[in-house]
């Protein structure tokens, strides 16, 4: 005999989106998209709810979307949250709060990173010129900006002997 289901797809949605205005406390909320509140609402084991989510069914799809809205709704809260306190640091002058801000948000203006490497990781200097580069106190970027010049110069001097 088939395993049948034991649940309706109206006893899983609920389970899973919960219903502000349910009679039992433990439904009112959502279940964020957590496998193991959905068992624990469903009295069934987390697996129970996995296979129920598994087949290419359209019972399976819309409980699988179900999941991951709820899942999605409480991540973006969650953001929000963290988002408010950041801010709420940042408001209070807590450096690190701050520094967390300037380093993430604002790292086109306050980064202290360097590139030391090309497209895929391919070598930009060499070990070598790298050296150099801190014995002359000179940062990789200038170097790259001095090579540009450089190549420049000579493209105008070439340009040059062509039409002389």
């Amino acid at each position: 005999m088939a395993n049948r289901h034991r649940y309706a797809v109206k006893e899983m949605l609920l389970a899973i989106r919960g219903e502000p205005e349910s009679s039992f406390p433990m439904l009112r909320e959502s279940s964020e998209g957590k496998i193991k509140i959905i068992a624990e609402r469903l009295d069934c084991t987390e697996q129970t709810v996995r296979n129920y989510m598994a087949p290419n069914t359209n019972k399976a799809k819309r409980i699988r979307a179900a999941v991951k809205h709820e899942l999605t709704m409480y991540r973006a809260g969650l953001y929000e949250i963290a988002e408010d306190g950041l801010k709420a640091k940042v408001e209070d002058k807590d450096w690190n709060a701050i520094k967390f801000v300037l380093s993430t948000l604002g790292k086109d203006v306050y980064s202290t990173r360097h590139e030391m490497t090309g497209a895929d990781g391919a070598v930009l200097f060499p070990e070598d010129v790298v050296k150099l580069l801190e014995e002359m106190g000179m940062e990789p970027s200038e170097a790259v900006q001095e090579f540009a010049k450089m190549l420049r110069l000579a493209a105008l001097e070439s340009v040059d002997d062509d039409s002389g």
